[in-house]
C-alpha cells in the first residue's frame, strides 16, 4: 500500500490570510510613524536641555577694536552686525566675520580685586528658550587689581530668549 499522497498543480494561497497580513502591516507601519511626532521633536527651534557648544573668541576681537558701551558685570548678547558695531568705535582694521543667522556673540566683562589665574565659562541651556551662562574665576592672592572679558560664539539665540548670569570668583 501506499501511504504517500501525490499532489500535482501548484498550491494555491489563501487570499483572506494574507489581506489580513496585510491589513496588519499597513497599521503596524502607519501606527509607527505616528508615534514620534508630539511636536517636541529637538529640532533648531527646540533643542535639547544641557550644554551648549561655545567658542571662546577674545583674541579675534580684542586686538582688533575698541569697545565701548559695554556694562560691567552684565551680558550682552549680540545677534547682528549692527549691533557689534554699535559697541566698537575707531576700529582701523575689518572685523571678523561672524554668520549672525547661526551665531550669537555673548560678551560679558567685570573687575577683580585680585588676579586672575584662570577662568572658564560654560552655556547651558534649560527649558525653552532659558540659558544660564556662568563664567568661573580662579583667583591668585595679589592685590592686583584685574578687569576680566569673556567673549564667546553660541548658536543663535532668539531675541526671546531669558539668559542668566552667573559669574563666580574664587581663590
Amino acid at each position: 500500500e501506499n501511504k504517500f499522497v501525490t499532489l500535482t498543480g501548484k498550491a494555491k494561497p489563501n487570499r483572506n490570510i494574507m489581506r489580513a497580513v496585510i491589513y496588519v502591516a499597513s497599521l503596524v507601519m502607519l501606527s509607527s510613524a505616528f508615534s514620534g511626532c508630539d511636536g517636541k521633536e529637538n529640532s533648531p527651534k527646540n533643542p535639547e536641555p544641557g550644554q551648549v557648544a561655545i567658542t571662546h573668541v577674545e583674541s579675534l576681537f580684542d586686538s582688533l577694536t575698541n569697545w565701548e558701551n559695554i556694562e560691567k558685570d552684565k551680558l550682552h548678547v549680540i545677534r547682528s552686525g549692527e549691533e557689534l558695531k554699535s559697541y566698537i568705535k575707531d576700529c582701523e582694521t575689518e572685523l571678523p566675520t561672524v554668520d549672525f543667522e547661526k551665531h550669537s556673540l555673548l560678551v560679558v566683562t567685570g573687575n577683580a580685586s585680585h588676579g586672575i589665574v584662570n577662568m572658564e565659562s560654560e552655556l547651558n541651556r534649560g527649558d525653552t528658550n532659558t540659558y544660564s551662562f556662568d563664567v568661573n574665576i580662579e583667583l591668585d592672592l595679589t592685590s592686583e587689581y584685574s578687569t576680566w572679558k569673556v567673549m564667546v560664539l553660541a548658536p543663535a539665540v532668539s531675541r526671546q530668549a531669558d539668559i542668566s548670569l552667573d559669574v563666580n570668583m574664587r581663590p
